[in-house]
């Protein structure tokens, strides 16, 4: 991940998909010293926005894009002591 790009490798043949998004997220532990996004940074990055709008009355998403427990739930609701 790169700015707001994803490339991702087919392991069969070695090509890279590339995937560009308003955002993208690091949220892997091995990520080879890329900095892992805590659930308070993304709420404030996009969730004080989308709130905003949603108080004034506008209809509001958040996507997360994701392999199976990787993350999207958790960074989207956080957990009790959040």
């Amino acid at each position: 991940m790169e700015g707001n790009q994803t490339t991702l490798t087919n392991p069969a043949d070695g090509k890279d998909l590339k995937y560009k998004f308003d955002r993208c997220f690091w949220s892997h532990a091995n990520g080879g010293g890329k900095k892992i996004f805590s659930n308070k940074e993304l709420f404030n990055d996009v969730g004080v926005e989308l709130l905003n709008n949603s108080y004034s009355g506008f209809n509001s998403t958040i996507f997360a894009y994701g392999q199976t427990g990787s993350g999207k739930s958790y960074s989207i609701e956080g957990s009790a002591n959040d």
